[in-house]
């Protein structure tokens, strides 16, 4: 059934759409959220068509408590009263969510930009750890937390530096 084409179910969008909602079709399925906010679910149902009447089940509900209510059958009178009760919130939710869109979008970009410096800062260390293992030497010029090695580092000692200190009655003894 193609829900798009069914009168009812036009009728049904255009005054869910008066009354702050938008709409996704897909397949037998419509979802209906505040404009502007497709992933802020209200309601999904699931429609069929019996024989010439359409059977209309509730699949997701946003503010029921309980579980119990999803898969009862509603009418269209139903939807419309849902629609006319949510309202309301619904225009909030539109309205909050334009007021802070570009806010959003300003800390978004500057994230991205934090992650592009941080990528190319990542990516140069590595680069630079990358070549001096390259020149067959365990010297690096820089170590994990930035700082420069000392210039004093024999790579030849590594090993005995790697092991960690000697202890002797409790002391270290580097």
């Amino acid at each position: 059934m193609d829900l798009s084409n069914n009168n009812e179910i036009k009728k049904l969008i255009k005054f869910a759409y008066s009354r702050n909602f938008s709409s996704s079709i897909k397949h037998e399925t419509i979802c209906f959220y505040p404009h502007e906010m497709d992933w802020n679910k209200y309601l999904t149902i699931h429609v069929k068509e019996e024989n010439i009447n359409l059977l209309i089940k509730i699949t997701e509900h946003k503010f029921l408590q309980s579980h119990k209510y999803i898969g009862s059958v509603v009418s269209i009178k139903w939807l419309e009263g849902f629609f006319n009760f949510r309202s309301e919130e619904a225009k909030k939710d539109t309205h909050d969510y334009l007021q802070s869109k570009p806010l959003n979008e300003k800390m978004r970009r500057k994230n991205e930009e934090f992650i592009v410096d941080k990528w190319e800062e990542d990516n140069v260390r590595t680069n630079l750890k990358n070549e001096g293992l390259a020149s067959g030497t365990l010297d690096s010029p820089s170590s994990e937390d930035g700082d420069t090695f000392n210039d004093d580092w024999d790579s030849g000692d590594w090993e005995e530096y790697m092991t960690g200190p000697d202890f002797e009655d409790g002391q270290p003894r580097w």
